[in-house]
């Protein structure tokens, strides 16, 4: 007896669809860079892509009080200090965050990691410039190529087109490389509330 043509389309997608579930999702990246992989230096100034992953604030107070300041702040905004270097007002902490990843094709949360900069500059005896940069990478899903396969076939090619062809694939592909945490993931209120830290202990301790 002759199989027709779409009992072998549909077998076809059946053995794909096995092996991909039995490979399962790949997860990207498997392991999170560090802070200081994300801010090699000081010195790394965000473009103008990545204004909204900064914000910056003039304090009228010496260098010495607004690192210490910083510092403390930057615990009491809940991030893990990774590591700093005085002599150069650096900072680096980060945060690690539960979150859905936007526009990836997946609608369960994962683990994000947010990166956080923090240069204080002295302008002069008494002004201190403290600037905070973010960036973001998170955990999202590709599907193996089985999966992508078989509903390829089951969708006549248009699942398949939209996954391998669409932004899903790029979205993804910045966000588990690291990107600047701009538009959806804006980190804009952690950042603010970093800086209202910095100048309620500033004047907590009299030197604001």
């Amino acid at each position: 007896m002759r199989i027709p043509a779409i009992g072998w389309l549909l077998a076809g997608a059946v053995c794909a669809l096995i092996a991909g579930c039995a490979s399962g999702p790949t997860y990207s990246p498997e392991t999170f860079m560090t802070a200081r992989e994300a801010f090699p230096t000081p010195a790394t100034l965000p473009d103008q892509a990545s204004a909204q992953a900064t914000r910056t604030s003039v304090y009228n107070a010496a260098f010495e009080d607004v690192y210490r300041a910083a510092n403390v702040s930057a615990s009491q905004a809940q991030f893990h200090i990774d590591g700093e270097q005085k002599s150069a007002g650096h900072i680096l902490a980060s945060r690690s965050l539960r979150m859905v990843p936007k526009n990836v094709n997946l609608d369960s949360s994962t683990e994000h990691m947010y990166f956080y900069s923090i240069v204080v500059r002295e302008l002069g005896p008494k002004s201190t410039e403290v600037r905070i940069s973010v960036k973001v990478q998170g955990k999202c899903i590709m599907l193996g190529a089985g999966r992508r396969a078989a509903l390829g076939v089951f969708s006549l090619g248009l699942t398949e087109a939209l996954n391998m062809s669409g932004n899903q694939q790029t979205n993804c592909t910045a966000l588990s490389s690291g990107t600047w945490a701009a538009r959806d993931y804006s980190n804009s209120e952690d950042m603010l509330r970093f800086l209202t830290f910095v100048r309620n202990n500033l004047l907590a301790a009299g030197a604001l």
